[in-house]
């Protein structure tokens, strides 16, 4: 059995990371925002897959949380477009990671498909949200550095990291 990441050892992976957070539920935004905050780990708020896509083409980020359902470009849509933007501009992949109420039999295979990296259901729980984050986040070096300072988190909380 993997052990599971101790609350230090996730700080310590998450330092300087920034996510990209696609929901378009504003309380689930607001949700998953602060747990990413309790975490330690900044975080970007798209609305929706179009919104996504376009901030993911101006700055990288360490990870994308991305929800399954959403209008204008649903996260599986999204994912495509980033995937091949990443091809054709020669850029390391970023971790996937899908955001769905669907806890269904083969909902995990279909977004692996897709081409997301991972899967969480919702409701997200904190525990699960650090164990999911420490396993992607570990092996990356964070890409803070290079973010615009004009990143937003529309509202949900601060965009960088607070002190500890």
């Amino acid at each position: 059995a993997a052990r599971l990441a101790s609350a230090p050892a996730l700080m310590t992976v998450a330092r300087g990371k920034t996510v990209l957070l696609v929901e378009d539920n504003a309380v689930n935004a607001f949700i998953s925002a602060a747990s990413l905050e309790s975490l330690g780990i900044a975080s970007v708020h798209a609305i929706d897959g179009s919104e996504a896509f376009a901030l993911y083409r101006r700055r990288r980020f360490d990870a994308v949380l991305m929800d399954c359902e959403m209008p204008v470009i649903d996260g599986f849509a999204a994912t495509r477009l980033i995937r091949e933007h990443e091809v054709r501009s020669g850029l390391p992949r970023t971790p996937i990671i899908a955001l769905t109420a669907n806890a269904l039999s083969g909902d995990r295979e279909h977004c692996l498909a897709q081409g997301m990296d991972d899967y969480l259901s919702k409701p997200i729980e904190l525990h699960a949200l650090s164990e999911l984050l420490a396993r992607w986040l570990a092996d990356t070096p964070a890409v803070a550095a290079n973010a615009p300072s004009h990143a937003h988190s529309a509202g949900f909380g601060s965009a960088t990291p607070q002190a500890a």
